[in-house]
């Protein structure tokens, strides 16, 4: 699975840099900044696909089902933005380090599913406004 999510990104990354040309300068300093948006966005779209099962009641979808929610919106609010670019660019990185990985998985807890559901929607909107502040900055 992970090998096809790189096999459709790579591609979308090899025209995303075809259309990109340099800039003599970088009047809003995304340049700085483009490293830690990109580990930032990167540590976030592992998050919301880990490798091992979270809790035993439901699938990984269904808990994080919120949250790939709120990172779509993320992802639509950069559309014609600098930032486009190097999500693109953590998306890819995120799909190469899952299928690069062995993952040893940890039974899945017990613990409530709507309780996973806040926990993991509460760590991900303090990562999401991470990642607007870094744009917000730039």
């Amino acid at each position: 699975m992970t090998k096809a999510v790189v096999a459709e990104t790579l591609p979308r990354l090899g025209a995303l840099a075809q259309s990109l040309r340099p800039l003599p300068i970088d009047p809003k300093g995304i340049a700085g900044a483009a490293p830690v948006f990109r580990y930032l966005t990167r540590n976030l779209l592992l998050y919301i696909d880990p490798g091992c099962s979270v809790v035993a009641s439901a699938s990984n979808k269904e808990v994080f089902r919120s949250v790939a929610d709120a990172v779509a919106n993320l992802k639509e609010d950069l559309a014609g933005t600098p930032f486009s670019a190097q999500f693109a660019i953590s998306e890819a990185d995120a799909a190469y380090e899952k299928s690069s990985t062995i993952v040893e998985c940890a039974e899945p807890a017990n613990a409530s599913l709507k309780h996973v559901q806040l926990e993991a929607a509460a760590n991900a909107r303090r990562q999401i406004a991470s990642i607007r502040a870094i744009m917000i900055s730039r």
